[in-house]
């Protein structure tokens, strides 16, 4: 094994840090396992160089030979490693070396998958790591044996991720729905929707009999394709009768925030509720990233205020696909103001609705971004509205200096930065300034007078 491992190229011309890396954990490899070495250095990826993720990939492959030799040697045999491994296959085997092998059955049952033997993708990925998550649980060994975890899809991923959440904070209201009749043969697909829904704060046992039961919960599904998506679901879940419009509203929604954004969408399913009861105090709509919440009386096809207001908050939603914030985000303007603003363009290219701030100021106590951005948090929630207030202002205010196409450039720029953040980077001035102040003075004045001006226009 000493004299393969010398033998490499990349060895003879001696080591960088990376490749050091490599070859102490080969050895390492060796250690625990001589035959799983030796096909990992036969490997092509291994002969012509080693790379960081490589390398890390050994050193991932020894950790788990270390714990199981078995489970490492039917690693190895899948046809994916041998080819090469990417950035999704990598971080499969990296969440694997965690799950407990004292009890092999969930790891077994996980590479049994044809999806895990066929190659991994990156949302099979973050359902191996979605595994992972639940720990000594017993409910993941539960879940793998269930009918809609046989392929992976979007939703699958969305509700395994609600089931993480009520087992590590509503245990109860977990066992209630894992044990409920509805469930007898296993979660479906049909029911991966309404299980995602169930990650609310405010979700309990009376709210998943009623989702489970098909008599008295409709689920509405459309299929669409879009230009750099492609296809993806779009959901309704009601209780009792519903707009006939709202999933044409909801489809130019989604159409619209992709083409302005010009990006594809984060997610594979868009997918709303009607329930007011699940929103609790959160007024009319949230957005729970897996799924939105409307309340119940937007859900209306007549001339009722209600029914008016559904295609606005179906397009501000929607745009929180893209601009979303966790709560204690310090620029929830941006994603708010961003949400406003995109909302009123979709009404105003599908119906001609005239461009206008929702939001009235002064909104509080504060007279400019800055100050919000500087609120102690005793003093956040007196002026949550000042976040959407003067955040659609300045966005309204650069659409009109902008004009729309250089407006939807600056916004890609800006979603951009988004997906360039690392965990736990917030965007900031900084990134609206460089996305939609470059080359023009004129927008940068914008910015700087919303978020430092002295005081607010009459």
């Amino acid at each position: 094994m000493a004299g393969e491992i010398k033998s490499l190229q990349w060895v003879v011309d001696g080591l960088h840090d990376t490749e050091s890396v490599a070859v102490r954990e080969l050895i390492s490899l060796a250690a625990a396992d001589l035959a799983a070495a030796s096909s990992i250095v036969n490997m092509d990826w291994v002969q012509d160089g080693i790379e960081e993720l490589e390398a890390n990939t050994i050193w991932r492959m020894s950790n788990v030979a270390w714990k199981d030799v078995g489970i490492a040697t039917s690693l190895i045999g899948f046809e994916w490693i041998q080819d090469g491994i990417d950035q999704a296959e990598y971080q499969a085997i990296d969440e694997l070396r965690y799950f407990n092998f004292d009890d092999l059955r969930l790891v077994s049952s996980i590479l049994a998958f044809e999806w895990v033997q066929d190659g991994i993708s990156q949302l099979e990925a973050e359902l191996v790591d979605l595994l992972n998550n639940f720990g000594d649980m017993p409910v993941a060994t539960q879940l793998v044996g269930m009918p809609f975890l046989a392929s992976v899809e979007q939703a699958d991923v969305s509700a395994v991720n609600a089931i993480v959440i009520m087992a590590h904070n509503y245990s109860a209201l977990l066992e209630h729905v894992l044990t409920h009749p509805a469930l007898a043969g296993g979660i479906t697909d049909v029911h991966t929707h309404v299980i995602m829904t169930l990650n609310n704060r405010t979700a309990d046992n009376d709210l998943a009999d009623r989702l489970l039961d098909p008599n008295r919960t409709t689920i509405e599904l459309r299929t669409i394709n879009l230009p750099h998506t492609g296809e993806i679901e779009l959901v309704i879940i009601r209780h009792g009768a519903g707009s006939t419009r709202a999933m044409d509203l909801l489809e130019y929604a989604v159409r619209y925030m992709e083409g302005i954004v010009g990006a594809p969408l984060p997610i594979r399913h868009v997918t709303i509720l009607f329930n007011t009861e699940a929103i609790g105090d959160y007024g009319g709509a949230e957005h729970r990233k897996s799924h939105i919440l409307i309340a119940k009386d937007f859900d209306t096809d007549d001339d009722s205020y209600h029914s008016k207001e559904l295609s606005g908050i179906l397009a501000h939603e929607t745009a929180h696909y893209y601009w979303f914030y966790w709560y204690g985000d310090p620029a929830v303007w941006i994603y708010e103001g961003l949400a406003n603003t995109l909302g009123g363009l979709s009404e105003q290219t599908r119906i001609g609705e005239p461009l206008a701030p929702e939001n009235t100021l002064p909104c509080g106590t504060v007279s400019n971004i800055s100050e919000l951005d500087a609120l102690p948090e005793d003093q956040q929630d007196e002026n949550w509205l000042c976040n959407y207030a003067l955040g659609e202002r300045l966005f309204f205010d650069l659409y009109d200096q902008l004009g729309h196409e250089d407006f939807r450039q600056a916004l890609g720029r800006l979603y951009s930065r988004v997906q360039a953040k690392g965990e736990g980077d917030k965007l900031s001035i900084q990134d609206v300034t460089v996305a939609f102040g470059r080359q023009n003075e004129a927008a940068k004045e914008i910015i700087a007078y919303w978020y430092s001006g002295a005081a607010l226009p009459e």
